[in-house]
């Protein structure tokens, strides 16, 4: 089996009759208004593929499920999905001619010469759709991801019963830094090298490897938001290589550029490049932390809302975001619960949110009674409130909407604080937009995907004359 590494977390399997993919992105990530090229950048063209056999989507997350892609994949047939997916997704897949099957725990998709066995990741709250995956060639080879997660304990004593040594083991390096905390916490980004090296240890521990081929590192940003280049992903895998072979030197390590061909057999290519895969020239995302940032800039570049706009954002805050919050992070209103129960805390034990429009700013405090956030004048919120956030209104507009995803906006335009870190975690923002996401607005993010889809085809047609010259 010859398994292809389509960059980031994209990968291709040689079958009988054809490629089967996972997680393909032919150029950018994003089904929104924002499209981010994968780093290091690389094209994939379609033209050239060959005979495709199968596609399987491991989560919702754009940077794996594609709307470009899987509009220009030449082939119609069944798209494999998670059953934790969204309706949106299925409803999208079938409206494109394609044929949709919902995977689940243990399950095995079976293609010409080539199985996948679905596996199970640990939880996370992020990802809770996420799956793993286990492709075994019919040669004997075999080849595992756990995508963006860690294998759940029971998948660990699945592979050690059916699969205890596999020749290929897939590590991602998925580190993302956030934001600077606005209670001013300095160097949190310069212990990621540590993490990410501690994540990949206990893989090792975990999984036995014998060769491991890291993916991942993420993406650039497009000219309008270059300043973020020089803000994320700062683990690379140049840096976390040299450790791993000294911590572990029986291991073979491999971090392949895109289209590096993967040969798992001793007949197989290995080290070539795949023809219908084009690297091109990368952005420099060289890692500073130093480097001035365009200090609260919205992903949405829209810093004003209209009175008509700013008033819906502003009803939503005061009507129905409370009762959101309390029913998708139960975790945090836990750990406000927790620090109320406290004789000396002398904190408003809740959470906070600061909302900008403009050069205005309003206040809120979550009243845990009402389950509704209350403007509050006579407050700091930043210094005598437990936790909070500070948004822009026109991107919580985007996520009312279902306009963007939760992620891509809460890690680049969204600051948040935690006066309380032992109740209160510093990623406050993660589970407070938790409500956000596909699977919770399935009807408003069908409709976001309607419209993707619906821009993919408009610039497909503009693209069409030039392809024929």
């Amino acid at each position: 089996m010859i398994t292809t590494y389509l960059g980031h977390q994209g990968w291709s399997f040689a079958s009988h009759a054809g490629q089967v993919f996972l997680d393909p992105v032919f150029r950018t990530i994003g089904n929104a208004g924002v499209q981010l090229p994968i780093w290091p950048d690389r094209e994939i063209d379609p033209g050239r593929l060959g005979p495709v056999a199968g596609v399987v989507l491991s989560h919702e997350h754009s940077d794996h499920f594609d709307i470009d892609t899987l509009y220009r994949m030449p082939w119609r047939g069944t798209i494999h999905i998670s059953d934790r997916s969204s309706l949106a997704v299925q409803e999208l897949l079938t409206s494109m001619g394609y044929e949709v099957s919902r995977y689940g725990a243990y399950q095995r998709l079976s293609f010409p010469r080539l199985n996948m066995t679905v596996l199970p990741l640990a939880w996370d709250p992020l990802e809770p759709d996420a799956y793993g995956f286990l492709a075994q060639g019919d040669d004997g080879t075999s080849f595992f991801t756990s995508v963006d997660g860690a294998p759940h304990a029971n998948s660990v004593r699945w592979l050690k019963e059916n699969c205890p040594s596999r020749s290929i083991d897939n590590l991602t390096n998925n580190y993302m830094e956030q934001l600077p905390e606005l209670t001013g916490v300095k160097d949190v980004d310069s212990l990621a090298v540590g993490r990410m090296v501690r994540h990949m240890s206990n893989a090792v521990e975990t999984l036995h490897p014998r060769r491991v081929v890291l993916s991942g590192q993420g993406w650039s940003y497009p000219v309008e938001y270059s300043e973020l280049n020089n803000r994320f992903f700062n683990v690379t895998h140049l840096r976390l290589l040299p450790i791993l072979e000294q911590m572990y030197p029986d291991i073979r390590w491999e971090a392949p550029q895109p289209g590096t061909l993967l040969g798992m057999g001793p007949a197989d290519p290995d080290g070539l490049t795949a023809s219908f895969v084009t690297r091109k020239r990368s952005v420099d995302r060289e890692y500073d932390r130093t480097a001035p940032l365009r200090q609260g800039s919205p992903w949405s570049r829209r810093k004003s809302l209209e009175a008509d706009e700013l008033n819906r954002v502003l009803g939503f805050v005061e009507n129905k975001f409370g009762r959101l919050v309390n029913a998708y992070a139960p975790e945090l209103m836990k750990g406000l619960f927790e620090l109320s129960a406290v004789a000396t805390n002398t904190l408003v034990p809740s959470i906070a949110l600061r909302l900008l429009n403009g050069d205005r700013a309003h206040h809120y405090v979550l009243d845990q009674g009402w389950l509704r956030f209350v403007a509050v004048t006579d407050v700091n919120i930043r210094h005598e409130v437990a936790a909070g956030v500070e948004v822009w209104a026109s991107d919580l507009l985007l996520l009312i909407d279902g306009r963007e995803e939760p992620y891509l906006v809460y890690e680049t335009a969204v600051r948040r604080w935690s006066n309380a870190p032992h109740y209160i975690g510093s990623a406050v923002q993660v589970p407070m937009f938790a409500a956000f996401g596909p699977r919770h607005q399935s009807a408003l993010f069908g409709e976001a995907y309607q419209l993707r889809l619906r821009q993919v085809e408009k610039q497909s047609a503009a693209e069409a004359p030039a392809l024929v010259d």
